[in-house]
């Protein structure tokens, strides 16, 4: 089970931390490197909400299943309204059914994707306090507020994780893929270059 109040734990290796932490010794203001990071982040994050396959997570279920919550009112609001109540493919279906489309894995309503990918979305997470701790993420919840990202990401009892909030340290496909490698070296050489700019200024 996932624990809301725990939120999302990434860079488990500590490495981007610790760069953080060096720069931030050095320089009293990272505001310029921090504002470059989050505009990275916002860029790679379109990735995920441009595949149309799988990607780096694993495939949605096809396992068969009675959706005994649908009401008729609700089905009349799908892209193709099902006759029933059972789904013989599964959430794949499912979702096919609701949304109109299947892939990308991570996309339903569009609001966990705006989150991630616009920086000016009202459930945006961008935040820069006290001008050397950058915080990153998304305020999107569903309906009754459950923390659906968290449910994604950290997976549940009947759903596999489909970690997508990541640094770079952590176990997935996604972390270790040449998107995200390439981002967190970049992240660090964007600190490490502007606290050296920053020094030579000083004399």
């Amino acid at each position: 089970m996932v624990d809301k109040n725990k939120g999302i734990v990434v860079d488990p290796g500590d490495k981007f931390k610790k760069a953080l932490i060096r720069a931030g010794k050095k320089v009293d203001d990272l505001t310029v490197p921090l504002n470059l990071i989050a505009q990275s982040w916002y860029k790679v994050n379109k990735i995920l909400f441009s595949l149309n396959n799988k990607g780096p997570f694993k495939e949605l279920s096809k396992r068969p299943f009675r959706a005994y919550w649908l009401t008729d009112k609700e089905k009349s609001t799908w892209a193709r309204p099902p006759k029933s109540n059972y789904f013989s493919g599964g959430y794949r279906q499912y979702k096919k059914m609701k949304w109109g489309f299947v892939y990308p894995i991570l996309k339903a309503s569009g609001d966990l994707e705006k989150s991630l990918t616009n920086p000016y979305d009202q459930k945006t997470i961008a935040t820069i306090l006290n001008k050397k701790v950058l915080l990153l993420g998304t305020k999107v919840t569903s309906k009754k507020g459950a923390p659906y990202p968290t449910y994604l990401n950290e997976g549940t009892r009947k759903m596999p994780a489909r970690p997508f909030m990541v640094i770079g340290t952590e176990k997935g496909a996604w972390a270790k893929s040449i998107h995200i490698q390439r981002r967190l070296k970049l992240w660090i050489q964007t600190l490490d270059k502007y606290v050296k700019r920053s020094l030579d200024k000083k004399g």
